[in-house]
């Protein structure tokens, strides 16, 4: 273990509904702001809304993608995974024309990319006939009026490749698609690259899009929040009246290197990467999560770091409202760490699907920085059912080195990741 090759963070990039960049990013979660509002569908249109939505606001692709008529291939997800990592790179303060190509990777965590529906309506209507959709007339007809090249804005290992292009990037690419465990599993991959000595500096990101039309059409509802109201209040944690989670949009991304490689070109460390665990077992419902995963992975983490739970400053949880995922979740950092403080800064900006847990690993990285771990929004009473010191109200004063980000999926699936927060 002496000579095992050491990881650290030196940036990090966020796309999200509280802001674009460090700074908007930092401030939404410092002054308590939310993501989240309410989305009515189109009358004429057969949708099941309304919906609760975290939006991106104010994103414009054309700010950060060179050279710009690859927006054409790009999805909106794709677009902001670009631009997130590009904000990354720069907070890294890495310099492209220093760094040796053939060390450079990228892996990042996907999902589904559904398409716009406005890109297929022309060809759709091409193939109506007295009202009614008729597939045979979509070959000749219909499919002649899509893109030739529309595919490859939605296939989800593109946004690795487009990153990879970019930054002229020949070490290892990949993707790794496995719902909200995309992000973290793709940060475990990229640690173990670099650990292989097989690259010196690493790209990590995830970019998810819950609130695309054709996505809320399509999928079941019966988990997201129905609190109309108040939306900024919805999504409540771990919260007695919790009814559901939001669905949301963004991307986030990392700059992980090697500490000698970061000590070589003085670069500023956000934090170190320790240890990680991932479980995947049945679920205990239909759509619930399982605790057993969750304790699996928070416990194979703790062991490969080498520390004990009493040793965490924080969990960095991944707290999405629902009430089933929510107990299972609670129920295993109780069995593992029952006296560690938990936040969950879902409840600012929604689920972001496959980028949701980078952007909240991000949110402590950050606030390391200041020294604080931010509070988790809107939870006014903590579920008995829910043992977890939950931070509410006002952010907490680091007073540990070492924190956890988890996450799960509904389908019994569970990652941690343990950082030791550096700030040299």
């Amino acid at each position: 273990m002496s000579n095992q090759i050491r990881v650290v963070i030196t940036g990090a990039g966020v796309v999200s509904p509280i802001g674009i960049g460090r700074e908007a990013f930092v401030d939404s979660l410092r002054l308590g702001r939310s993501g989240v509002s309410r989305w009515d569908a189109d009358p004429s249109a057969s949708s099941p809304g309304p919906f609760l939505v975290a939006r991106v606001q104010d994103f414009d692709g054309k700010n950060y993608i060179q050279p710009r008529k690859a927006i054409k291939l790009m999805s909106r997800e794709l677009q902001t995974a670009y631009a997130a990592s590009m904000l990354a790179f720069q907070d890294a303060k890495l310099n492209r024309d220093s760094l040796d190509a053939d060390r450079i990777g990228t892996v990042f965590g996907s999902e589904m990319i559904y398409g716009d529906l406005e890109e297929y309506s022309d060809a759709i209507k091409r193939s109506v006939v007295d009202g009614s959709f008729t597939s045979g007339n979509w070959g000749s007809e219909g499919m002649r009026l899509m893109n030739p090249l529309w595919m490859l804005k939605y296939l989800p290992n593109m946004a690795a490749c487009h990153v990879g292009i970019a930054l002229d990037a020949r070490g290892p690419n990949n993707t790794i698609t496995s719902e909200e465990n995309s992000g973290l599993l793709a940060l475990i991959e990229a640690a173990n690259v670099i650990r292989r000595n097989a690259a010196d500096v690493m790209v990590v990101g995830a970019t998810g899009n819950r609130v695309n039309t054709t996505r809320l059409l399509y999928r079941r509802h019966e988990k997201i929040s129905k609190h109309f109201s108040n939306p900024t209040e919805a999504l409540r944690p771990f919260d007695i009246g919790r009814d559901g989670m939001v669905e949301g949009e963004g991307a986030a991304a990392l700059v992980i290197e090697s500490l000698e490689h970061a000590q070589r070109r003085q670069a500023p460390i956000l934090a170190e990467f320790v240890g990680w665990g991932c479980s995947c077992v049945k679920p205990v419902e239909a759509y619930g999560g399982s605790r057993l995963a969750v304790a699996n992975a928070l416990s194979g983490a703790l062991k490969m770091s080498h520390i004990q739970a009493q040793q965490l400053d924080h969990i960095n949880a991944n707290g999405n409202g629902t009430p089933a995922e929510d107990l299972e979740e609670a129920s295993a950092i109780a069995t593992i760490a029952h006296s560690t403080p938990v936040t969950a800064l879902k409840s600012y900006f929604g689920s972001l699907g496959a980028a949701t847990a980078l952007a909240e690993l991000t949110g402590s990285l950050w606030g390391a920085v200041e020294n604080k771990v931010f509070a988790t929004l809107n939870t006014k009473q903590v579920d008995p059912a829910c043992p977890v010191h939950l931070i509410q109200g006002e952010a907490k004063p680091w007073q540990q080195d070492y924190f956890a980000k988890l996450s799960q999926t509904c389908y019994g699936q569970a990652a941690c990741v343990i950082l030791r927060k550096c700030l040299a």
